[in-house]
């Protein structure tokens, strides 16, 4: 019996070791309380010694006390000789290498791919203890780039604006223009800069130019040298599509001359048909024959639908020209569709009108679809 029981108490407290080598370190958290400093290292140790069973809770615990002892590092102004230093004449820690470690930590953690700490939280964290090279990383991880640019601005780093710009205009083109009217609004002589924008905003074509004039405007000691050639390309440009516009209005013009004149022939004059042999299998031509007004003859035999044997005679007027069928169809269907658009010709128009960058082009859409009674 006595041996039965010790058997039971050493499964029990061999139980028991298993349950405390498998713990949620968060259950240990409460231990701490009152303890910031033994909670920070507990947690750097849980952290150092498997990241990947770390939880958001203790990745979020373990940045809000670092981003703590980083303030505490801002606010020393003296040297804590007791802690600090070893010996006073050869290793001396400053404050400001204190904060750049405690610095170095807090983007250490916010770095980790492994680290599942809630980003908008650290944001706001950071943000209250104001580290701001944290902020700025969760700016850009946020992808909160005009929040990015807006410190740039602040701080006057004309470098950096341009050069996140470059790295992010692609996605978010409205960085450009955020950067225009800050350089703008500037007093000092920020020529270099403008041209810059201007060229990328040129490029990626986010502005109408009227409108980037207008911004820059606002600057009336920026001289027009900074925006000569921004303007002379945009008129360059303009004249190019005048010109491509003149010349394909001329084309169109010309073709519909052609067939207005064709149309003309058609209802005035006879046509004649002179070929000897089908257009669609190369035989010669025997009676009875099917002359299309485009021009092509077959035998009757040979269309589709033409022969159907016995006395009975197919009806003409159901009978397609093979090699016109498929663009007959197109422009049918064409015009089917504009009959069905006109009936929500209005409600669509309107929106489309109130969206458009330029009314003029969806108003001159809407005539050439002759969708307007």
């Amino acid at each position: 019996e006595d041996a039965d029981y010790s058997y039971q108490e050493v499964k029990a407290n061999k139980l028991e070791y298993e349950e405390a080598l498998s713990c949620n370190p968060e259950s240990f958290i409460h231990i701490f309380v009152g303890h910031p400093n033994e909670l920070l290292q507990f947690l750097r140790n849980v952290v150092n010694y498997d990241e990947d069973a770390a939880s958001p809770l203790l990745w979020n615990s373990l940045l809000e006390l670092t981003l703590t002892e980083y303030s505490k590092a801002i606010e020393t102004v003296e040297i804590d000789e007791s802690e600090d230093t070893k010996d006073e004449s050869e290793n001396v820690t400053t404050p400001d290498s204190r904060i750049k470690e405690v610095e170095r930590q807090v983007m250490q953690i916010l770095a980790n791919p492994v680290a599942e700490y809630d980003e908008h939280h650290a944001l706001v964290l950071v943000q209250a203890h104001g580290c701001k090279r944290a902020q700025l990383f969760l700016y850009e991880k946020l992808e909160m780039y005009h929040l990015l640019m807006q410190h740039y601005m602040e701080t006057r780093d004309n470098l950096a604006i341009i050069s996140k710009c470059k790295a992010y205009g692609a996605n978010d083109p409205n960085l450009w223009v955020q950067v225009l009217m800050h350089f703008a609004q500037r007093d000092e002589n920020c020529d270099q800069e403008i041209r810059q924008v201007l060229h990328h905003i040129d490029r990626l074509n986010i502005l109408p130019p009227l409108l980037v004039i207008q911004i820059l405007s606002n600057n009336p000691k920026l001289p027009l040298s900074t925006v000569r050639s921004y303007i002379v390309g945009q008129l360059h440009r303009s004249q190019s599509l005048i010109d491509e516009d003149e010349k394909e209005i001329e084309q169109l013009r010309s073709e519909t001359e052609r067939m207005r004149n064709e149309i003309i022939s058609l209802q005035s004059q006879p046509k004649v048909f002179t070929s000897t042999k089908d257009n669609l299998t190369g035989a010669p031509l025997e009676l009875p024959t099917v002359h299309f007004l485009s021009g092509n003859s077959y035998n009757l035999n040979t269309l589709p639908g033409g022969n159907i044997g016995g006395n009975m005679q197919p009806k003409l007027s159901f009978l397609e020209d093979p090699k016109t069928a498929s663009e007959q169809q197109s422009v049918a269907d064409i015009l089917n569709g504009l009959s069905r658009l006109r009936d929500n010709t209005d409600e669509e128009f309107y929106r489309q009108l109130e969206m458009s960058s330029d009314g003029f082009e969806t108003i001159s859409q809407y005539f050439g679809k002759c969708l307007f009674d």
